[in-house]
């Protein structure tokens, strides 16, 4: 009977502490997701900027306003597959002004149809298993010249972004040009200048909307909880080690980082290739981490890009630095 009375008052305070717990819980959850986003929404109105109304979810596939157009952003994988193998020419490309027909020209990009059958043929033979093999020896010589810069560097902190920017200019000055970065620069520091251009006057260019607005269904996708689970946010290329089946959940669609269907990346293997010997080239001479002076701030420059760069410090292996 004592202990049973002594007991009751326990239970009771274990009780109240659970509750409290989760009502504190709850509390941040909703100021979080709810009272700030409504805040700052209501404190924009009053000084006369308005937009769409806050929801707290939106689904898997949800509508969206750019000015008076509707656009539907989809990011369901199999619905996304659907779309993109467009095998009944359902979903055409977004029409283009004449002013981004002549930024950009009416390449494989931009066309369609007949000429586009022709251009991809084009590109398909460019990339052909045969012709990427014969592009490796220029794809190493390229990664030998990047190795010797670092090599020779005071600092062994480096912007890995900008060096594979780097790199990657130099791979197709070599290949495609029979030349060299450094004889190619202008041309590569005018794109770089016109692709700013174009994502800084977005909205001077609605056209660039649907390239935007594509980068976010997709990273939507690529950060999906339920397909990826709870670490869906964390970097961890161990996740496809079982390969992409596992990885996705049986949902092979939910990872197009070249898109998917006909209209896919002409230059995937060209890429896959490059990154594979850049990956062995480097890791046979140095580790690498990520520098504290590193500033994650992912931006939109027409794709996903590094605001400020990737900052990694490398850590050259002892038995390289004895040989050397």
């Amino acid at each position: 009977m004592l202990l049973a009375t002594m007991a009751n008052p326990l239970i009771y305070f274990s009780s109240c502490t659970l509750f409290l717990s989760i009502l504190i819980i709850l509390i941040k959850f909703f100021n979080k997701v709810w009272w700030t986003p409504i805040c700052i929404q209501s404190l924009m109105k009053s000084q006369g900027i308005r937009g769409p109304s806050y929801r707290f979810l939106h689904g898997m596939n949800f509508l969206q306003w750019y000015g008076p157009q509707a656009q539907l952003i989809i990011t369901e994988p199999e619905l996304v597959k659907q779309i993109l193998s467009n095998k009944d020419r359902a979903y055409p490309k977004t029409k283009v002004s004449s002013e981004i027909k002549k930024l950009l020209g009416d390449g494989i990009v931009l066309s369609e149809g007949e000429k586009w059958v022709k251009l991809r043929k084009l590109a398909n033979h460019a990339f052909h298993g045969e012709s990427i093999k014969g592009m490796v020896p220029e794809m190493i010589a390229s990664l030998e010249i990047m190795l010797e810069r670092w090599r020779h560097r005071n600092s062994k902190e480096i912007d890995i972004f900008v060096e594979f920017k780097i790199l990657t200019s130099e791979v197709i000055s070599r290949t495609s040009f029979g030349s060299s970065y450094l004889e190619g620069q202008h041309v590569f520091d005018m794109l770089t200048r016109m692709t700013h251009i174009i994502s800084e006057n977005n909205y001077r260019a609605p056209t660039f909307s649907f390239i935007q607005d594509s980068n976010v269904a997709e990273m939507n996708v690529h950060q999906n909880p339920e397909i990826w689970g709870e670490d869906a946010l964390l970097f961890k290329p161990e996740r496809f080690a079982d390969g992409v089946v596992k990885a996705t959940n049986n949902n092979i669609a939910a990872f197009m980082p070249f898109g998917l269907g006909p209209r896919n990346c002409a230059g995937m293997n060209f890429a896959i290739t490059e990154t594979k010997l850049a990956l062995s080239m480097i890791l046979q001479r140095y580790s690498f981490t990520l520098s504290p002076t590193y500033a994650h701030c992912p931006t939109e420059v027409l794709t996903m890009c590094p605001q400020h760069g990737v900052q990694v410090i490398l850590q050259p292996y002892d038995h390289i630095a004895l040989k050397v």
